[in-house]
């Protein structure tokens, strides 16, 4: 809102500065109709008459006084005007730094999340811990570190935001693409195990009495998993 009023004073100062300009020019015509006038004449051009202020109060102001005061109360005001400008350009430059400065930031929070990623992700080999245990273990570590890769996704985006906003270079941040490709796999890689034990734990619960005569479901849920594991389904 601020910066749309500064704009509409900035459209308008080239009229303003054409009604002082003519303010003065009706002073000078004035000043030479009292002189030429004279006695009664001049008297009556120059004459005090009744002003009402700001807040109601009543002053005797002559008319060439108040048409001497514009210029001065013009120049005044582009003076506050030009001291607003430096203002928002030195403001603005500052908040170009700071975001310059995060983005920086940004580059090294990136960096230091994918080595710490890497340093904890869970194994997926033959070797891992497949007991349930182990896979619950995985699990909630996979889901944790897809919460602060989503935080650090926010940021990232905030601040490209704020880098189109002052129109600055989108900053490039390999580690953080790093990061999001490597975890993002973790996640879809323990979303199939997740699945897999959710449908495994269905069968389960079931009544052997109830269940013998649906064996095949048993072979169709075995041939499908494998299917999922060679990545033909």
């Amino acid at each position: 809102a601020a910066q749309t009023a500064f704009a509409e004073l900035r459209e308008q100062q080239g009229a303003m500065a054409s009604a002082v300009s003519q303010s003065e020019a009706l002073k000078r015509q004035l000043v030479q109709l009292s002189h030429q006038a004279g006695g009664v004449a001049a008297e009556a051009a120059l004459a005090p008459t009744a002003v009402t202020l700001p807040g109601g109060e009543v002053a005797q102001v002559s008319i060439l006084e108040r048409v001497s005061s514009l210029p001065d109360t013009w120049t005044g005001f582009e003076r506050a005007l030009g001291a607003f400008d430096d203002r928002v350009r030195d403001e603005r430059e500052r908040l170009r730094e700071t975001v310059r400065s995060s983005a920086e930031g940004m580059s090294k929070q990136a960096a230091s999340f994918l080595s710490r990623w890497r340093g904890v992700r869970p194994p997926t080999d033959a070797d891992a811990d497949w007991s349930d245990e182990g896979v619950d273990k995985a699990l909630a570590l996979v889901a944790q570190w897809e919460e602060g890769l989503a935080g650090l996704e926010k940021e990232a985006s905030d601040l490209k935001a704020s880098c189109e906003a002052f129109g600055m270079e989108p900053p490039q941040w390999g580690h953080f693409d790093e990061a999001k490709e490597e975890v993002g796999s973790a996640v879809k890689s323990w979303a199939v195990m997740r699945e897999y034990r959710a449908v495994r734990s269905g069968f389960a619960k079931e009544d052997w009495l109830g269940f013998r005569s649906r064996i095949f479901e048993l072979q169709d849920f075995a041939a499908e998993w494998m299917a999922k594991c060679r990545g033909d389904a």
